[in-house]
């Protein structure tokens, strides 16, 4: 994995300790290129029970398609 010492998210993957960490992030279907990049986390509050935030679902897509355009590794969030 080459990695830049100056993402702080690599703190979450490097060294032998964080094995599980890249484990189950490739699991869940992140490639080492995926997590190479910085990883960049994406909060959103849409759920299926507030029709006012339904806009945001669609909203988040766009974002994560901005942070992988930008050179990112983008982790979606929904409460």
């Amino acid at each position: 994995m080459t990695s830049n010492p100056k993402y702080p998210s690599r703190i979450i993957l490097e060294g032998r300790d964080r094995a599980p960490a890249r484990s189950y992030l490739k699991g869940i279907g992140f490639s080492e290129a995926d997590l190479a990049r910085p990883i960049i986390g994406i909060a959103n509050t849409w759920i299926e029970t507030m029709p006012c935030n339904f806009h945001l679902r669609h909203l988040a897509a766009k974002v994560k398609e901005g942070v992988r355009a930008a050179g990112g590794t983008p982790m979606l969030g929904e409460s």
